[in-house]
């Protein structure tokens, strides 16, 4: 028993130190947190420089250095090692070089109508405006060419309305230029989207031409099913022009770079009112390419005269008087243009 308690009270003893030096311990200090790394700043544009890279390496310059370098490279080592001329299709790795840089298409073109005359004839319920009509009713040959709004521009706006050029008198020039160094071969030329209808019989301007016009060398016949280009017969002395054979049986077209070459189109069609626009089939370093011709994105539109009656031919062979019909009709006669007064049935010898 006495062994007991001095071993009990050895170990408080022993304690007691502990808990005085625990006491005394000083606290351990308490650090502050890291501060947070600093991202990179964005750039001016605010993308990351990782960003740009990528939107370089998506641009137009990207694939130009990416295409153009190594053709260029090739080039070089070819001519350089004297296979140049005999390896490379120069013309056709200028035209690479230059689709890269510059995209135009194959061939430029624009177009001209070059009417004899002045006449054009609107779809049933196209009305004139007050400012087309003022002009026709004060139109002379003393004051034309004289202000600024002419019979041109009247042309213009009623092509732009939907009016059509009488089918046996609509000439189109189409002038085209090349935009490539290779040579382009024209295969072939006809038109597309054609639409007919009733020969049209709203408004006529009749200012008819004072001369038999221009031979053209190419002629569209919308009385065939299918028209194409063809040559023109005839055209002198006054003889209307017909369609002869297919036009490139025996003509050849070639389109070259920077050059201008002019087709010259003439159409008749006795039937229907015939909208379309023109379609050139050609190639271009072997390959296979077409372009579709327009009146700024308009269809050409032709129409025969709306004739009521044909002009016979009595026992003598003399023609005898046809008759047109039209909601208004203005005309030419003497020195001014006028409304015709009896536009249903207007006496016509020429047309009908």
């Amino acid at each position: 028993m006495p062994n007991k308690r001095r071993t009990k009270s050895a170990n408080a003893k022993t304690a007691a130190p502990e808990a005085s030096a625990n006491k005394s311990a000083p606290k351990p200090v308490r650090q502050a947190p890291a501060p947070p790394q600093r991202q990179p700043e964005p750039s001016d544009t605010g993308e990351a420089p990782s960003s740009r890279s990528r939107r370089w390496l998506k641009s137009p310059g990207a694939w130009a250095l990416g295409i153009g370098f190594p053709v260029l490279v090739a080039a070089i080592l070819l001519v350089v090692t004297g296979l140049g001329p005999d390896v490379i299709d120069v013309p056709a790795a200028r035209d690479t070089m230059r689709a890269v840089f510059k995209d135009p298409e194959d061939i430029e073109y624009s177009i001209r109508y070059e009417d004899p005359g002045y006449e054009l004839i609107l779809p049933s319920g196209v009305e004139l405006t007050a400012k087309q009509r003022s002009f026709l009713q004060n139109w002379t040959y003393a004051n034309n060419n004289k202000e600024s709004y002419g019979l041109s521009d009247l042309m213009r706006e009623l092509r732009g309305a939907g009016a059509a050029t009488p089918a046996k008198q609509m000439n189109i020039v189409v002038t085209l230029k090349g935009e490539r160094h290779q040579k382009i071969n024209v295969d072939a030329i006809y038109p597309v989207e054609v639409h007919r209808t009733a020969p049209y019989n709203g408004t006529w301007i009749n200012i008819p031409p004072q001369d038999g016009g221009s031979t053209f060398q190419m002629m569209f016949d919308f009385d065939e099913h299918t028209p194409r280009a063809r040559t023109t017969v005839g055209g002198d002395d006054g003889i209307p022009p017909k369609p002869g054979q297919p036009y490139f049986r025996k003509n050849t077209l070639t389109v070259k770079d920077g050059i201008e070459d002019t087709l010259n189109i003439s159409t008749i069609g006795t039937r229907h009112a015939v909208t379309f626009k023109i379609r050139i089939d050609y190639r271009i370093g072997g390959k296979p390419r077409h372009m579709v011709i327009a009146d700024h994105d308009r269809p050409f539109v032709i129409t025969p005269i709306n004739c009521i009656d044909r002009i016979p031919v009595d026992k003598n062979g003399k023609p005898v008087v046809g008759h047109a019909s039209y909601d208004h009709i203005w005309s030419l006669g003497g020195g001014d243009i006028a409304s015709v007064k009896n536009p249903r049935r207007w006496s016509t010898e020429y047309y009908c």
